[in-house]
């Protein structure tokens, strides 16, 4: 699974030093469970537009526990049909994605936050 990968990677601390890892195409977005709707949730996700409000819902929802944020990048004619709020939970703007959007993603980038 990712979350267990991208563990594995941060074990490695400075041994790994600075590197790049390409993740194969079986980790792709649309292969992610954590990506899937939850109970009494709609079809899709809301994802937020910055690392730090990402952050700041991950500790919300999160409780103090470990969690992940992926990045994702979608193309400008997917991004631009999103439905978008301004200032979701009192946070900051956040668009919704149809599970469907997601199949056009590029995941860039994981961070797991302890």
């Amino acid at each position: 699974s990712i979350p267990a990968f991208c563990n594995a990677i941060e074990g490695l601390k400075e041994k790994l030093g600075a590197c790049f890892i390409q993740l194969p195409p079986y980790f792709g977005v649309d292969r992610m469970v954590i990506l899937e709707p939850g109970t009494n949730s709609l079809e899709g996700k809301w994802f937020a537009e910055t690392f730090e409000n990402a952050l700041s819902w991950g500790n919300l929802l999160y409780d103090g526990r470990n969690f992940l944020i992926c990045s994702i990048e979608l193309s400008d004619s997917v991004y631009s049909g999103l439905f978008r709020l301004t200032n979701l939970d009192g946070i900051g703007p956040a668009v919704y994605a149809e599970i469907t959007d997601l199949q056009y993603a590029t995941i860039t980038n994981f961070s797991i936050v302890k």
